[in-house]
């Protein structure tokens, strides 16, 4: 059951299960400062006042500009955040961006998936017992 569901130009934000869901709209193909912030803004209200790992599906972006990877850097984007599953559709998408993440020092564990229930397994042992 979808809770906390958030519907804005850039995604489709909800919590179910405990995790937070997040797909973004195919449309876009690059992440601009605008979009970067509203997607964390629908994440903080999909997440409640809980600390709660999350899936967001990247299917089709292709980029990040510039300006919203220094504000993904700062601490506020990782609020309410235990973990981060990104769900991408090309094996070298997942390999290149797995290799960025390792020599980043990411405050969340954070992993890129090819596949969806591989990637909820792994956001299980991020949940908060309640």
């Amino acid at each position: 059951m979808k809770e906390n569901h958030i519907v804005s130009k850039y995604s489709e934000t909800w919590l179910e299960n405990g995790v937070i869901l997040q797909v973004l709209n195919q449309e876009y193909n690059e992440v601009d400062l605008p979009m970067a912030r509203q997607l964390v803004e629908d994440r903080k209200i999909a997440a409640g006042n809980a600390i709660r790992p999350v899936l967001v599906e990247v299917k089709n972006v292709i980029s990040v500009r510039k300006e919203a990877k220094k504000y993904y850097n700062l601490p506020d984007s990782y609020q309410n955040l235990s973990a981060i599953a990104m769900l991408v559709d090309n094996y070298i998408a997942k390999t290149i961006g797995n290799i960025v993440f390792k020599l980043q020092n990411n405050p969340v564990p954070t992993e890129l998936f090819n596949d969806r229930s591989k990637a909820l397994n792994w956001l299980e042992r991020y949940k908060r017992k309640e």
